[in-house]
């Protein structure tokens, strides 16, 4: 994750803000022509002192800058398109009230724990920023915690400070795995949603259904 860009990163770059222009029906509804045209002229510029997750990360950061109301631009890590170049560490996260919880692990030990930190920084400090990565869909804020090239580009080292669910707390790394071995093992296919989940997330595959919720309604 920290070989160098490729030589024609600024020039993806300036394809990407063409297409974006082309494709989109109103790209600047929430930033001016002007200020996302010379967020990306200065990303072209930096990427070739860049490394790869650097770039990366520039690029999310400037497709988060089309704005709110706008949760389907932006570079996904868990696209099936994305699978071949992207990696991520094999833990399952949701963001409870409480905090970004494990919601799936190889290690059954680690179900349930709280992350309390990445790389000594708290969490709430990754999550302020992580979250000018994320398409203004807040609900996948935990891929892109878990996403290698997103730490990396960061500068966030991998150090993963868990407390765990029965108390007491640890401190662990992880090997990343391909994003297509994660969607396989631990989202089971694409996009799976995990029982603990909110309801509306749950059932968010379903066309038409009914369910019990709280309190028997």
């Amino acid at each position: 994750t920290t070989s160098p860009a490729s030589a024609d990163a600024s020039s993806d770059i300036r394809n990407l803000v063409a297409e974006v222009e082309q494709r989109h029906p109103n790209a600047y509804h929430s930033v001016s022509r002007e200020e996302f045209h010379r967020a990306a002229d200065d990303l072209a510029a930096r990427s070739p002192g860049l490394t790869r997750s650097q770039t990366i990360v520039g690029v999310m950061r400037l497709m988060h800058m089309l704005g709110e109301r706008d949760g389907h631009s932006g570079l996904f890590p868990f696209v099936p398109s994305n699978y071949g170049g992207l990696h991520s560490y094999p833990l399952r996260l949701w963001r409870f009230p409480e905090g970004m919880h494990v919601i799936r692990s190889e290690d059954a030990a680690l179900v349930g724990a709280r992350v309390v930190s990445i790389g000594g920084l708290p969490m709430a400090d990754v999550e302020a920023r992580v979250r000018p990565l994320v398409p203004r869909d807040l609900d996948n804020l935990p891929y892109f915690v878990v996403t290698a090239e997103v730490l990396d580009g960061l500068g966030i080292a991998p150090v993963w400070e868990l407390e765990l669910r029965g108390g007491g707390r640890v401190e662990r790394t992880f090997a990343a795995i391909s994003n297509a071995e994660y969607a396989s093992t631990l989202l089971d296919g694409w996009w799976q949603q995990s029982r603990r989940a909110p309801l509306s997330i749950r059932l968010s595959p379903v066309p038409y259904g009914i369910s019990v919720i709280d309190r028997g309604r």
